[in-house]
């Protein structure tokens, strides 16, 4: 395929149309949310029904640790509190690649193709 004037025009429209898209149906969705649970903003399911059919908004919300929080908390947190904790292993890929290819880590690292990126910055 050829890289064309018109390619990377419709590509930046889809984008743009892409981006505004997403913002709009946020906006969309939380409005409706907030309509369908007369404002209350607990955690809960709310259902509104038209003749069309029902509409049903879930509201939650998202937990995480605070890292600097918890190194200090930790050494005085109970068994029970620590099983609640996951530590999740992160592959360190500036340091990974400077083993090499024998490296025994080499056996559990999966690489998979990730999607590809794409910017374009207009000549002034």
């Amino acid at each position: 395929m050829k890289i064309t004037q018109k390619l990377i025009s419709d590509w930046q429209a889809a984008k743009a149309l892409l981006d505004s898209t997403k913002a709009r149906e946020m906006e969309l969705r939380t409005e409706l949310c907030s309509a369908i649970s007369e404002g209350v903003t607990l955690p809960g399911t709310y259902h509104y029904s038209t003749a069309e059919g029902k509409l049903t908004a879930t509201l939650s919300n998202n937990f995480k640790l605070d890292e600097e929080v918890l190194a200090k908390i930790k050494p005085k947190l109970s068994p029970l509190e620590v099983e609640c904790i996951q530590v999740k292993h992160v592959l360190i890929l500036k340091n990974y690649k400077l083993l090499g290819p024998k490296s025994l880590l080499n056996r559990a690292v999966v690489e998979t193709p990730s999607a590809p990126t794409l910017k374009f910055k207009e000549e002034k």
